[in-house]
């Protein structure tokens, strides 16, 4: 039984990394084989998530297991991105047309993980189902971006789920919020509950509506 389960948190481990790949340069070749999709564990049993964005394996895998979902901002030039893995990890980044990424002289002076008097940064889980974590709301303020000149952005959280971490690698490295906007510049990651999934193919756009939208 022991064996069956260490086996299942590899598999989850393998899964989990190979998912991630396209969001990073390739900085390795390897061969993993990734199970079928409904076969992968909701559970991500890995200690950090942000290392999977880091290690990484050479093939192709965003457009087989990522779906693109657009939130759009009240104010122009705000929108956020979120990419769907198929086992409903969520992961929010800016969108490629929010003014931060399109505006490059825009100089970001600082990203802080506050709001209000909770900090983000000290998000803690624990046990398999990583229990514990922030739960969000969409309009959840999951960081405060404040430029040079004093403009200030509220990053949102854009859907409900339990906040798995932020990525604090941000606050030291400010430019992969505009250099890599979809992969190392995230911003969070987040587990909506399983009778949540359905509501962000409601409530955020598609990549066909929002390209629609834009005339992109």
């Amino acid at each position: 039984m022991a064996n069956a389960n260490h086996g299942t948190v590899l598999v989850r481990e393998e899964a989990a990394v190979e998912v991630m790949q396209e969001l990073t340069s390739v900085v390795e070749k390897r061969d993993i084989n990734i199970p079928p999709s409904e076969a992968v564990s909701r559970n991500f049993d890995v200690p950090n998530y942000a290392k999977l964005l880091m290690d990484q394996p050479p093939l192709s895998v965003t457009q087989r297991y990522f779906t693109k979902h657009f939130f759009v901002g009240k104010l122009p030039d705000e929108d956020q991105c979120v990419l769907r893995h198929s086992n409903g990890l969520c992961v929010v980044c800016l969108s490629p047309r929010h003014q931060l990424v399109t505006r490059f002289g825009m100089d970001i002076e600082t990203v802080d993980f506050h709001s209000g008097s909770t900090d983000r940064t000290a998000n803690t889980l624990s046990g398999k189902r990583k229990k514990g974590g922030q739960q969000l709301q969409p309009q959840s303020i999951l960081s405060v971006i404040t430029c040079v000149d004093g403009k200030r952005f509220n990053v949102k959280s854009c859907v409900k789920g339990t906040l798995l971490e932020v990525n604090e690698r941000l606050i030291s490295n400010k430019h992969l919020l505009v250099s890599k906007t979809l992969s190392d510049g995230y911003i969070a990651l987040v587990m909506p509950r399983l009778q949540d999934i359905d509501k962000i193919d409601a409530e955020l756009l598609s990549e066909t509506q929002y390209t629609n939208r834009y005339c992109l």
